[in-house]
């Protein structure tokens, strides 16, 4: 069957759905049965738009985002003289890999950076400063590049923006939260001999847990993905 969703002033309701041709439909929820366009006055069929905002029968929610369009100037173009298809560098810090060459780009900028990654990880790298009486926390994600050649893969930027867009979390939980989760994680590789700090070490880690209790704490998120033309 095919309907249609009327929008008027002139209809007391402000709308109206419209049987336009072939089967009525009726949808059945336990035993009692409704037609559609009862069914669309109590349950109505949400349309998402791009912009955030949403619409259902004749209403319409706009929702006012900060900025759907990523400020050009916040792009670094990097010259890659490692195997970008090669993404993590391991607790032997492999040379040959985007997360080693985005460690020694940063190394001299921070107080403290952690080896987070791994299943479970914060981000790929974790660096803490402080900075303006502000506790600067900076988390890198990196990614490998899915060729050899920088392109306009999908696939290469998909999963990392999601991983940025998921790191905000750490912002509100607190630097209690990601000492814990810094420290057990550690433990685990010192069993094997490593350390997952590469600058700094946990007595440094704890000194910024306790000046957080007085002073704020600034969230930067960076994306790295050298298969981005």
């Amino acid at each position: 069957g095919i309907y249609r969703l009327n929008i008027s002033k002139q209809i007391p309701a402000g709308y109206s759905y419209e049987h336009i041709e072939g089967s009525q439909i009726s949808i059945k929820t336990g035993n009692s049965i409704v037609h559609f366009h009862e069914k669309m006055i109590k349950d109505p069929i949400r349309i998402h738009y791009a912009d955030g905002s949403m619409s259902y029968n004749c209403y319409l929610i706009k929702i006012n985002l900060i900025s759907n369009i990523f400020d050009r100037d916040s792009l670094e173009t990097i010259n890659w003289t490692v195997d970008i298809t090669q993404e993590s560098m391991g607790k032997t810090q492999t040379r040959d890999t985007v997360q080693y060459q985005t460690l020694s780009m940063i190394q001299n900028q921070f107080e403290i950076i952690i080896n987070d990654d791994d299943k479970g990880e914060i981000a790929d790298l974790v660096a803490l400063k402080v900075e303006n009486n502000e506790i600067i926390l900076s988390l890198y994600h990196c990614k490998y590049s899915g060729s050899t050649t920088a392109g306009r893969r999908l696939g290469d930027m998909y999963e990392v923006c999601g991983q940025a867009q998921r790191s905000i979390r750490w912002k509100h939980a607190g630097l209690k939260h990601l000492f814990k989760h810094i420290n057990g994680r550690n433990n685990k590789w010192l069993s094997d001999g490593y350390s997952r700090f590469i600058k700094g070490g946990l007595a440094d880690l704890e000194k910024y847990k306790n000046m957080a209790n007085t002073m704020p704490i600034r969230l930067e998120v960076t994306i790295v993905q050298p298969g981005l033309s």
